[in-house]
């Protein structure tokens, strides 16, 4: 049988009863031979009535389990992707104390949201929607942030508004970016065995106008993502960080390992346009953006980059507070 807790408080008519995934509001669901969890979203308790109220909760569960098992045994490695029901899901199978095996499946949603529908600072928005943008723009966040869901909006967004073709490498692909655009085409490239590197400069020979890297996570990754950066194209990744200037100090840290400290914060300096920081609010029953941003992109942001030649990541912070607070007081434009 599927799991059970036992839950008096919240109860369901029959019409209310939901029969599949689409209609739970879930985030993560957890699976294993004895678990059946449902996240709802971030921060938040474990949901444990609504998805016990499915009509048929053992056949989702035990369908579920078969599936990730079967894609965990065809894929051999820790992380991988599952459809299940038109749905599909990013899935991290993890080992328990007593070496059970869950797996964490989260949902991607069908198609990638506008970027203006995401609510991000207008001053924000107006910087990574201008045209003709090159270098490196980086989303940085805690997990679950939405950071992923950003830069594949923001990347959606140029391949709609500019010609051109997108080359995604992410491992494993999470948001559905392949495709036409009315500007453009993406093609998203799989990673095997965590090898980052043969892909990307794969990509970066057949030339494209845009380069979609799903995490920055390795020094590999770092310096091709620079490099590319450095030589015309439009780059944009994420990255794990608590602010800022920890998502600089540790792509630069990347970076450094594989061509030394002196090259890196050089390169970095160099090839970084801008750098979003965003965490998820809840408010007034649904969840939003708060985000900042330091902006380098432009021949006025000598100081900025400079900070960042000088290795001087303890004062990125005033800077992009001092930057924020201009760039909304002139509406997203510098003076």
């Amino acid at each position: 049988m599927v799991p059970h807790t036992k839950d008096e408080d919240v109860s369901l008519t029959d019409e209310e009863i939901p029969c599949d995934l689409h209609s739970l509001r879930f985030s993560d669901l957890f699976v294993g031979p004895d678990v059946f969890e449902v996240k709802v979203g971030p921060r938040q308790l474990y949901e444990r009535t609504l998805y016990r109220h499915l009509c048929n909760p053992e056949q989702v569960w035990k369908a579920l389990l078969e599936r990730c098992e079967a894609c965990y045994a065809e894929a051999d490695r820790q992380e991988f992707t599952v459809s299940y029901d038109t749905l599909t899901f990013r899935v991290s199978r993890i080992s328990t104390r007593n070496h059970q095996g869950v797996f964490v499946m989260r949902r991607i949603p069908a198609e990638v949201p506008s970027l203006d529908s995401l609510g991000l600072p207008d001053y924000i928005y107006k910087r990574l929607t201008r045209r003709r943008l090159t270098g490196l723009i980086i989303l940085s966040g805690s997990v679950g942030s939405g950071k992923t869901t950003t830069a594949s909006a923001l990347m959606a967004d140029r391949l709609t508004k500019e010609s051109g073709v997108c080359l995604a490498v992410e491992d494993p692909p999470e948001m559905p970016l392949e495709g036409d655009y009315p500007g453009g085409r993406c093609y998203q490239v799989t990673v095997k065995d965590q090898d980052f590197a043969t892909p990307l400069r794969h990509s970066l020979r057949m030339s494209p106008d845009f380069l979609y890297i799903g995490e920055i996570r390795d020094p590999v990754s770092a310096v091709e993502a620079i490099r590319a950066s450095l030589s015309g194209h439009l780059v944009i990744s994420t990255i794990h960080s608590h602010n800022v200037s920890s998502a600089i100090t540790r792509l630069y840290s990347l970076a450094a390992i594989e061509v030394g400290s002196e090259d890196a914060s050089s390169m970095l300096s160099n090839g970084l346009s801008a750098v979003i920081h965003q965490r998820l609010t809840r408010g007034t029953g649904r969840l939003s953006i708060r985000a900042e941003m330091l902006w380098l992109s432009g021949d006025e942001n000598t100081g900025s980059r400079s900070l960042i030649a000088k290795r001087q990541f303890h004062q990125i912070d005033s800077e992009v507070n001092s930057q924020g607070l201009r760039l909304q007081n002139d509406g997203g434009e510098d003076t």
